[in-house]
């Protein structure tokens, strides 16, 4: 196998893994959907696993690719369109990436807003119980 051989074969890994990255955020955002404090969290985190498992290969992969492209020395025009491909899908990874960590964050402030009411409630809830508490009076024996 010669050296344009196993470039083309890891450039072609790079941009299938670049669309499974794409993917796995694709499917994190549809079982986050719109309310993703009821999400299944079983798919959840094999949505997670998938993208991680895609991430960690597009590492080892880049190892290979990465010194030839940034070299910036002629490349046969099927690699350079594959480069091209890559690039492309590694863009849509990235604003994908970019709009699922907005709505964690969004996910994450609505909760903290529950957790506070919820604190609030509690905090009304004993002192209006104290309140209600019948209190004990003592009687002059003597009475």
């Amino acid at each position: 196998m010669s050296d344009h051989d196993a470039l083309a074969a890891a450039s072609r890994r790079e941009r299938e893994l670049y669309a499974e990255l794409v993917a796995a955020y694709q499917a994190i955002g549809h079982v986050l959907g719109d309310a993703p404090e009821a999400c299944d969290m079983d798919a959840l985190m094999a949505a997670q696993a998938r993208a991680d498992v895609a991430a960690a290969a597009l590492r080892a992969v880049s190892a290979t690719v990465a010194p030839v492209r940034l070299a910036g020395d002629p490349v046969p025009p099927a690699i350079r369109a594959e480069w091209e491909a890559s690039a492309a899908l590694a863009a849509e990874a990235a604003a994908l990436n970019a709009a699922l960590v907005r709505q964690a964050s969004v996910a994450r402030d609505a909760a903290s807003a529950r957790l506070a009411r919820l604190a609030t409630d509690r905090r009304a809830q004993a002192a209006y119980g104290r309140a209600a508490t019948p209190r004990l009076a003592l009687a002059d024996a003597r009475a």
